[in-house]
Order: C-alpha cells, then sequence, then structure tokens
C-alpha cells in the first residue's frame, strides 16, 4: 500500500488496543435492559424553587394555572386565590428550565367575565424563590419568544 511502508504491524496493533480500551466504557454508558439507568448518575440533581406571582388581567381570582416543563411536561396545577395570586413550591431539575405557565379560565374582578385569552409567563431559572406575574405582557413576551428561532428559551424570553 502506498504511504504505509515502514509502519509495519503498528497501526493494526495500535486500532486493537483502542478497540479493547473504549469497548468497556461504551458497555458501562449503556442502560441495562429493563430501562433503568445508573444510579451513580448525579447530573439531574433537582433543586427546591417557590413560584408566586399574581394573575392579571385585572386581577384573575379561581383561575386555573399550569406549570410545565420546558418540554411540555405538566409540573403542577392548581388554582389562583381570592386576591389573584398563588405560591407553589417544586422540585425541578435546571434542565426543565425555562418553566412555562398558562393560566386559563377564572372570573376578572374588574369586568366579572373570564378572560379573552390564555395567558402565558415562563420561569427563567431555578432560584430559591422567584416572582412569575401572569398578565398580556408576560403574554407578549411568551409569544414573541415562541416564534423566534429555537421557541420558548431563555435568551429568546430574554430578548
Amino acid at each position: 500500500m502506498k504511504g504505509t511502508q515502514g509502519f509495519g504491524k503498528a497501526p493494526i496493533i495500535a486500532a486493537i488496543l483502542i478497540t479493547a480500551a473504549v469497548s468497556p466504557a461504551l458497555t458501562g454508558c449503556s442502560s441495562s435492559s429493563d430501562g433503568d439507568y445508573d444510579s451513580a448518575w448525579v447530573g439531574d440533581i433537582e433543586k427546591d424553587v417557590n413560584i408566586s406571582g399574581s394573575v392579571g388581567d385585572g386581577p384573575l381570582v379561581n383561575a386555573s394555572v399550569t406549570i410545565r416543563k420546558k418540554n411540555g411536561e405538566e409540573l403542577a396545577s392548581f388554582r389562583s386565590d381570592g386576591s389573584a395570586s398563588y405560591d407553589v413550591a417544586l422540585s425541578v431539575s435546571e434542565r426543565h428550565f425555562p418553566l412555562l405557565i398558562d393560566v386559563t379560565g377564572g372570573t376578572d374582578l374588574v369586568t366579572d367575565s373570564p378572560p379573552d385569552f390564555v395567558l402565558k409567563s415562563a420561569v427563567l431559572s431555578a432560584r430559591d424563590s422567584v416572582t412569575a406575574n401572569v398578565n398580556p405582557f408576560s403574554t407578549i413576551a411568551y409569544e414573541l419568544a415562541k416564534d423566534l428561532n429555537g421557541g420558548v428559551t431563555r435568551s429568546n424570553l430574554l430578548a
């Protein structure tokens, strides 16, 4: 073969040694047949986060508030209280942020009617205590971020 003269069996031996060294490492990374994962993995530690805020298109009482992971999976669902506020404690992994909040129904105390549209907001990052007010302005920011490249991400929400 052209260009391999002088190397002899060294490339073959090197390939065998690399394969022997990498195979056990790759086998250790695979999941077991029952779908469990390595319990020693610590990359997904959950953090306790207290999220509170107000719900307003005018104050909305008894509105249905849903908090979801960024992939849409529901974390909590509850109602706003008599002062159009909410407060919930969650345990969430940082990889699930931004958390998405949507509010439907309820009664606007100013107009005595339900809201005209779904109100939305987001929690950008995990901190011990976070205020996430949900109102028409947060809904506009959410909808604008959704239309940007990448969708509802932390950087798009900040933009």
